[in-house]
């Protein structure tokens, strides 16, 4: 598994995502480091997701695979008032750190990190299309930011 940035030329990039490589042990999330570019993940480890914002923004973390082209809905503002401060984040539930192991999803995996000014509905989410198509992403969100990454990944042997 490797992945990949796109984070386009555009200067209203705002926000970044950061992938961490984790693993589970005592049934907690153990970090243990950044996922570099082309690196691969061993079969016991998964995704963590931290990420920085510039200015207060809802968030929310998308996923699309190239073996169901459906945009997935991983991470969503808990509450209408849940606008994310300007900093450092990790994407965090009830206590609980999201990860994620992107060989359940199989193949190339697209991972997005959307900000917006507004709260957004999760069908309208669901609707965005090729998550690759950075434009028409921002042309449908206005006053939207976005950070793509891509991950190979094989699927995982039932």
């Amino acid at each position: 598994m490797s992945f990949t940035r796109d984070k386009g030329s555009a200067p209203r990039q705002q926000v970044e995502l950061v992938p961490i490589v984790g693993r589970f042990e005592g049934g907690r999330a153990q970090v243990l480091r950044r996922l570099e570019r082309g690196e691969a993940l061993a079969a016991d480890e998964v995704l963590l997701f931290r990420f920085r914002l510039q200015q207060p923004a809802f968030v929310y973390l998308l996923a699309q695979a190239d073996l169901s082209p459906s945009v997935q809905v991983l991470w969503e503002p808990s509450a209408p008032d849940a606008k994310t401060a300007p900093g450092e984040h990790e994407l965090t539930g009830q206590g609980s750190v999201l990860s994620l192991d992107p060989r359940l999803l199989g193949g190339h995996v697209r991972i997005l990190l959307l900000t917006a000014p507004t709260l957004m509905a999760k069908e309208r989410l669901e609707q965005l299309g090729d998550l690759d198509n950075r434009e028409a992403i921002l042309s449908e969100c206005s006053g939207c930011n976005l950070d793509l990454v891509s991950v190979n990944a094989a699927p995982t042997a039932p």
